[in-house]
C-alpha cells in the first residue's frame, strides 16, 4: 500500500535536532517545512527556483557564517495516523555545494521518546555532490505519534532536496533503522510529544517544493 508516491533522520546531532527550538526568523521557509537546529541561527531555508531535480524548484537549506559551529536541520513531522503498524520507506532526492556533510533523516517518535531512527548513516554527501537518491527503512509502531523526516547540515555549505517519497513497504523489506532501547516516559514528555503533532498533517506535504513559501 502506498502512503504518497511523488515523482521521483547516526549523528546523534540528527536526534536531537529536530527537538531544538523553531527558528524561522527571515526565512522564505516551504510551505510544510520548518527549521531548527542546534545552532538554527548560523542557517537559511528557503525554495529554490533555479536549483531543482524535477518540476520548478527544491529546498534549500545554508550556511549563513564563515564558520558554522552547528547544524542547521530542514524537516517536515506528520502524524503517525496512518502509518501505525508498517514499514516504511522514506526517501529524497538530495544535492550538495561546498558541504561539509548533509544527511537525510527519518525519525519515529512515540509517547514521550524516539521509536525509530535513521539517517543513512552510511552514505552522507560531502563537498560538491549532484543529485543523489537517499533511502531510509523504518518501522512504525501501533503507538507511534508520529514521523519526522529531512535533513540535516553538519558545519558549513549548501545543501538542496527534491521529490521526497513516503511509501509502505512489505515486512520483510531490510530494515536500515535503528530502534533505541524504549525509555520510560513521563506523563509530561508523552503530553509535549503529543502537542507536537496535534497540529501536523495527515500525510506528506509539499514534497516537491512547488506549493508557495510557508512564510514570508
Amino acid at each position: 500500500m502506498v502512503v504518497q508516491l511523488v515523482p521521483a533522520i547516526a549523528l546523534s546531532i540528527c536526534v536531537l535536532a529536530p527537538h531544538s527550538g523553531d527558528a524561522q526568523g527571515s526565512d522564505s521557509l516551504p510551505a510544510g517545512w520548518g527549521k531548527s537546529g542546534n545552532r538554527p541561527t548560523e542557517y537559511a531555508a528557503t525554495v529554490d527556483h533555479a536549483v531543482y531535480r524535477s518540476g520548478r524548484s527544491s529546498g534549500q537549506l545554508r550556511s549563513l557564517v564563515a564558520t558554522a559551529s552547528g547544524t542547521g536541520v530542514l524537516a517536515q513531522g506528520i502524524r503517525a495516523d496512518s502509518l501505525r503498524g508498517a514499514r516504511i520507506r522514506v526517501a529524497a532526492w538530495l544535492r550538495a555545494r561546498d558541504v561539509h556533510e548533509v544527511r537525510f533523516f527519518a525519525r519515529v517518535d512515540g509517547p514521550g521518546t524516539v521509536l525509530d531512527f535513521g539517517n543513512a548513516d552510511g552514505d552522507p554527501l560531502t563537498g560538491t555532490a549532484d543529485w543523489k537518491l537517499r533511502e531510509i527503512v523504518i518501522d512504525v509502531p501501533n503507538d507511534a505519534i508520529g514521523v519526522t523526516f529531512g535533513i540535516v547540515i553538519a558545519g558549513n555549505g549548501t545543501a538542496w532536496i527534491d521529490d521526497i517519497m513516503v511509501s509502505s513497504v512489505p515486512k520483510d523489506t531490510p530494515r536500515t533503522g535503528t530502534a533505541p532501547a524504549r525509555e520510560t516516559a513521563s506523563a509530561e514528555m508523552e503530553r509535549m510529544m503529543r502537542e507536537r503533532y496535534a497540529s501536523k498533517p495527515a500525510l506528506p506535504q509539499n514534497v516537491g517544493f512547488e506549493e508557495r513559501v510557508g512564510r514570508p
